[in-house]
């Protein structure tokens, strides 16, 4: 069976201040929500954002 789904990924590294951080948090949720995309991955390290994570993450956690 084929699916689509989009998935939002929010990328900050692991350096980045906290300022910058809780900036980027907030307009992170606004734009998400105005896109209306449901699944979401927070992610500061490359195995969050791995094929697997990401398919996990869209499939609700059956995958």
């Amino acid at each position: 069976m084929l699916r689509n789904k989009t998935v939002f990924i929010a990328w900050v590294p692991v350096g980045t201040t906290l300022k910058l951080c809780m900036m980027y948090v907030s307009t992170k949720e606004q734009l998400r929500r105005a896109l209306d995309i449901g699944p979401s991955i927070h992610a500061n390290s490359l195995d969050e954002i791995e094929w697997g994570a990401v398919l996990r993450e869209a499939s609700g956690g059956k995958a």
